[in-house]
């Protein structure tokens, strides 16, 4: 849960920054509630939320130079 809602929280700020002041609060909220409900230790919650962010990063490191490249044109055209 952690990973998830904190990998969402910074793919979401990394592309409008508003977005993080009600997603990484969230985020927070349900990584303590995993501590809380006694199902994770904090160390785990901390790793997940780590990793969640790293791997989010690493996607949109990835994607977005993609995502802004002009398409290229496979089909033969008629002459």
């Amino acid at each position: 849960h952690a990973a998830n809602t904190m990998g969402l929280a910074v793919v979401a700020w990394l592309f409008n920054r508003k977005s993080g002041y009600f997603l990484f609060p969230l985020a927070a909220v349900i990584a303590l509630s995993r501590v809380y409900l006694g199902v994770h230790y904090p160390a785990d919650v901390l790793v997940g939320a780590a990793y969640g962010a790293a791997v989010a990063i690493a996607v949109v490191a990835i994607i977005k130079p993609l995502a802004s490249r002009k398409p290229a044109n496979y089909l033969p055209t008629r002459t």
